[in-house]
């Protein structure tokens, strides 16, 4: 089965991607959504990170522009030109995120690929760390969630004191109401490693990190 994946780089298209690709599935391109800062579709801190993160996975990537007035037309678009069975997307718990992607899938004759659906969040984390995936946070928008979680990389011990915040403060484990978002730096499907440095941006009760240069280095 051929398919595209929605992706932003971060932590649940970067793992969703993974698991399609451990199932079998020969993931042909990339999607990826260039939106509006205030977006409740789409991933948008440091998004420019994900033509890094195509590179490591070695897939070509397809990129568009939504504005906040028409998210989903220009994705359908996208997908529309592309020689696939199937759109791989990492939503976990956000019917919002599925419900617009399973429609499009529907309208352009697609099988919609959900491997995250209600699966248990802490769970999925975990997994992750444990695999070696390098998980950066590049904004948080949280009770909780303040200026020095910023540019931190959740790795086990961090990833401990992280689900202590979130159960304390009531924060969905994989930022599904958009409390955190992440870049995935390296991990056992990509080659290579991103380096970033940034400047962190704090607007009051949120922020994110503004990138300053990045690179993909091989080892």
């Amino acid at each position: 089965m051929k398919i595209a994946a929605l992706f932003s780089g971060g932590k649940d298209s970067v793992y969703s991607l993974y698991l399609s690709q451990s199932a079998g599935m020969e993931v042909e391109y990339l999607v990826t959504a260039y939106a509006q800062r205030d977006s409740y579709m789409y991933h948008v801190p440091a998004i420019v990170l994900s033509e890094l993160s195509a590179q490591a996975l070695g897939i070509a990537q397809v990129k568009f522009k939504v504005t906040e007035e028409d998210e989903i037309t220009p994705l359908k678009d996208a997908l529309a030109g592309l020689e696939i069975d199937g759109v791989c997307c990492g939503a976990v718990a956000s019917n919002y995120q599925r419900n617009r992607v399973v429609k499009v899938c529907d309208e352009l004759g697609l099988d919609p690929v959900l491997p995250l659906w209600h699966k248990d969040p802490v769970l999925l984390l975990y997994q992750m760390v444990d695999l070696g995936f390098e998980i950066l946070i590049v904004g948080v928008a949280a009770m909780g969630l303040d200026e020095g979680w910023l540019g931190r990389v959740l790795d086990r011990k961090s990833l401990d004191e992280f689900m202590e915040v979130c159960k304390r403060n009531r924060i969905h484990p994989m930022g599904e109401g958009g409390e955190y978002e992440t870049t995935v730096l390296s991990g056992p499907n990509m080659q290579g490693q991103i380096e970033v440095e940034f400047e962190k941006k704090w607007f009051g009760d949120s922020g994110e990190l503004e990138i300053v240069s990045a690179r993909l280095t091989h080892p």
